[in-house]
């Protein structure tokens, strides 16, 4: 899944690559014009450096170990591509209206996390293939009613 402002034609090889290897991408704002592309060839907001927005509490995709310090499988993913990439990481922990608002207004070049995709959410941001797939399923006892998932709004589904 990826995230990108749609204005910055310089970043799509980061994009190409992410796509394949990020669960989420962005690239917000846009880089210096007199960054050259040789010093600069992903568009990055600073060279060298991937800004990535997380969300820590998402176990076991992204969280925050006891020393504050991102970790995960998302993490990782992000990480190992940074690293083919040789470029760094610095991670920013936010939420998800965050990761969203941070990348189309240049905050954040990618964010790592776990985040569905949505009509909504693709009217601003691009998203890469999906590394994970989930599927809701809930249990109830043969004396309930509900037969659908509008049926639970408003009730509590687990303690």
């Amino acid at each position: 899944m990826s995230i990108s402002s749609r204005n910055v034609l310089g970043r799509r090889g980061l994009l190409a690559l992410a796509a394949l290897v990020l669960p989420l991408t962005g690239c917000g704002g846009s880089g210096s014009a007199d960054t050259g592309k040789a010093s600069n060839p992903y568009g990055l907001i600073e060279a060298g450096i991937i800004r990535s927005a997380t969300q820590t509490g998402q176990p076991p995709f992204a969280y925050a170990e006891d020393s504050g310090k991102p970790a995960g499988f998302i993490v990782d993913v992000t990480d190992e591509a940074a690293k083919r990439l040789a470029l760094k990481v610095d991670y920013k922990s936010t939420s998800v209206t965050g990761s969203l608002a941070g990348l189309t207004a240049g905050q954040y070049d990618l964010a790592s996390s776990g985040l569905g995709v949505t009509e909504e959410r693709q009217k601003s941001v691009d998203f890469t293939k999906p590394l994970f797939w989930s599927t809701v399923t809930v249990l109830t006892t043969s004396k309930s009613t509900i037969s659908t998932f509008d049926g639970f709004n408003g009730k509590r589904v687990a303690w």
